[in-house]
């Protein structure tokens, strides 16, 4: 009776752990390994090769002793019930080998392990300090399955007591044991192959997700970008122009089989007249069987930001085409883990990584650098706690406003495994950081999203998922509602031109707060055309300007500190060569009211003018002064004569020697405009300097 009973007992604990299982349904990671969206390790080294091929993770290990853990941070909350399950199998190897789960990892030191045999055992233990603690020994298993046939091993914790199955089946409970770090994965023993064919962890009441507020979509909401984008690959890590025009992404492979099978080059596409995308190309620059893909598009379309292999490039339209790769250097730069992410700022002087560093929190975490005068990045900052988790967090997008930033992670509740969220940053400290919101079940779903991308406009957002795909990985769009839409911005845009014949230049490009003389971002010219964009948040003014070999600097000024919705500005600038008889207005130099006294605002633009004769020292000028038609003409005659003789005191006094300097004032002789306006007067009243002698 005794027997009976205990066995009647067994029973109902497998039947009720078998149904704690079932509950406890909330999937917080999944991996079926279809693509290597999870980020896991992948090529070889001197003791194995990794690899993701016919839906499964195959860890080869070469050494036939030892042993090689494979494992990513995926955050697990030690104290709330959970179920890790996991389904391997052994390809080839020696079969009392073992092979299996690790959790709880804070690195080699310290771990936690559950592996099997092909010859039917069983072992559990931890690794605390380099010190083996075995919980189970090596223990008989009849439910194990031999070479190549699939084994699932399920972790399940219940109220801090750890359940262990193989294939079903209740083997063993004991105490939970401590949890090191995050780090889960797979191990495997001496000279093996296995294969991972999927792995599912469960946890329920992660807490409450922070959905953003007032998340209304329109009736569309997302939509497949179609067959001229997609195909029955995958598509991913997409990034998008910001004027909306051109849409860069990775294709694994090609439709067409015209290159190999796993192959991830970049294609792209570009809008047609009547909105829709025309079809998608490869960059056949770049197909040649390495891991590339566009991590950042700069404003102009003339500069792009590439990850290859692991480093970070960016390539320059040229009037030939694309530059060659131009290394992108970064200060004490390392990474502990073997995947990263990035992305540039629309300003090209700021970069978001996504790497494991020793300050890091946990995994991949989020850091700012800045570009430094020798062109280097400064070394990477970590964004903080508020943005980054115990488990990986990466696929940053900064917006156009350089303030709100989309990125994915684990760590946070969410709808499915890996969801985008969104948050603003707060102060320069880039520390600071509003508590990033969900983007909503319309966005995130029980899959992988991740590469967020929005144009400047903001309106709409791009992300590649499987939900609602056409084949495998797809690329959508979605129509952001405001709440989540980055602050509005202004794209300037125009052409730099030979001011002499008004041919197009090529040209480094600067702009300015124009209040701090301080540059805030860089830009470049079309070779081929002239033409230049960038982004600039509203609510300041700017200065804009223009450099080109042999050519005087061309600046202009832009308000757009009256503006509140997103807004396209042309301004063409013109650049002067240098040669006798050209006459360049100097922008910014400015007096107090009636009188010939500089306010202190126009020396920034009168050091250039220094500058320029000290690069050109054979070089001689003559200062105009002009003014409106206000007042008497006579007064204006002189009032103008004796501001161009105040700018050449300047000059003189910075060393530039009186002979290279003659003046003389027009007073109202010369417009540039009629006088109906106070803008047009505006323009009227100006300093210009011509070129007497080169």
């Amino acid at each position: 009776m005794l027997r009976i009973l205990l066995i009647a007992c067994w029973v109902f604990l497998q039947s009720f752990f078998a149904f704690v299982a079932v509950a406890q349904s909330k999937i917080i990671f999944n991996d079926t390994f279809n693509d290597n969206s999870r980020y896991w390790r992948v090529g070889g080294d001197a003791v194995g090769r990794y690899a993701i091929q016919e839906g499964s993770y195959h860890i080869e290990h070469n050494l036939p002793n030892g042993y090689r853990i494979q494992q990513k941070p995926i955050y697990i909350h030690p104290a709330k019930d959970f179920k890790i399950e996991c389904i391997l199998s052994k390809q080839q190897g020696d079969d009392r080998q073992g092979f299996g789960l690790v959790w709880g990892m804070k690195d080699d030191s310290f771990f936690n392990a559950f592996e099997i045999t092909t010859n039917g055992n069983y072992i559990v233990y931890s690794i605390d300090n380099n010190q083996m603690k075995t919980i189970t020994k090596w223990t008989p298993c009849s439910a194990l399955l031999g070479y190549g046939q699939n084994n699932t091993l399920t972790l399940q914790q219940v109220k801090q007591t750890l359940f262990l199955y193989i294939n079903g089946k209740l083997q063993v409970s004991f105490p939970s044991p401590v949890f090191y770090g995050s780090g889960l994965g797979f191990i495997v023993h001496g000279f093996n192959s296995v294969a991972i064919d999927e792995i599912n962890i469960y946890q329920d009441d992660l807490g409450s997700i922070n959905l953003a507020k007032n998340l209304q979509f329109d009736d569309k909401g997302k939509e497949n970008l179609g067959n001229n984008i997609n195909s029955r690959l995958d598509e991913f890590a997409v990034r998008i122009a910001p004027d909306g025009n051109t849409l860069y992404y990775v294709r694994n492979g090609d439709p067409a089989d015209l290159f190999a099978a796993g192959r991830q080059d970049i294609w792209y596409a570009t809008k047609q007249p009547n909105g829709e995308w025309g079809a998608a190309k490869p960059m056949t620059e770049f197909l040649n069987g390495q891991a590339n893909a566009i991590i950042s598009v700069m404003p102009d379309n003339n500069k792009l930001m590439l990850f290859r292999n692991g480093k970070l490039f960016y390539i320059q339209r040229t009037a030939n085409g694309w530059s060659g790769l131009q290394p992108i250097v970064i200060q004490n730069d390392y990474n502990r883990g073997n995947l990263s992410s990035h992305c540039f700022g629309a300003d090209q002087k700021t970069l978001i990584t996504c790497v494991e560093r020793d300050e890091g929190v946990g995994g991949m975490d989020l850091y700012v650098s800045f570009l430094q005068d020798d062109g280097t990045f400064s070394v990477p900052k970590n964004l903080g706690a508020t943005l980054n988790t115990p488990t990986d967090d990466f696929s940053p997008f900064l917006a156009a406003d350089g303030t709100t930033l989309y990125y994915a992670t684990q760590g946070k509740a969410g709808y499915g495994n890996i969801d985008i969220f969104v948050t603003r940053r707060l102060d320069d400290t880039w520390t600071n950081w509003t508590e990033p919101q969900n983007m909503g079940a319309m966005i995130n779903s029980e899959d992988c999203e991740t590469s967020f991308t929005i144009p400047a406009s903001g309106e709409y957002a791009y992300f590649s998922t499987v939900k609602g795909s056409i084949g495998a990985k797809d690329i959508f769009r979605i129509k952001l509602p405001k709440e989540v839409q980055p602050n509005p911005v202004a794209i300037i845009y125009g052409k730099v031109l030979n001011k002499k014949d008004n041919s197009p230049l090529s040209a480094a490009m600067t702009y300015l707060n124009q209040t701090e003389d301080q540059i805030i971002g860089r830009a470049n010219a079309d070779p081929a055309g002239g033409d230049y964009k960038i982004v600039v948040p509203l609510g300041k003014k700017y200065k804009i300007s223009a450099q080109h070999e042999g050519f005087i600097d061309a600046q202009d000024s832009i308000d757009v500190s009256n503006l509140t919705t997103y807004k396209e500005i042309q301004l063409d600038l013109y650049l002067t060569p240098l040669e006798a008889g050209q006459i360049v207005k100097l922008n910014g130099v400015y007096f107090v009211q009636g009188e010939d006294m500089l306010l202190q605002t126009s020396y920034p633009e009168l050091k250039k003018l220094v500058k320029l004769l000290r690069e050109n020292p054979t070089m001689e000028i003559r200062l105009e002064g002009h003014t409106d038609n206000q007042g008497s003409s006579y007064l204006n005659q002189i009032l103008s004569d004796k501001r161009v003789k105040a700018v050449k005191k300047y000059l003189v006094q910075q060393g530039i020697a009186d002979s290279r300097i003659r003046t003389q004032g027009f007073g109202d002789k010369k417009p540039v405009a009629d006088n109906n306006s106070e803008e047009n007067r505006k323009r009227n009243r100006r300093v210009e300097f011509m070129i007497t002698k080169k």
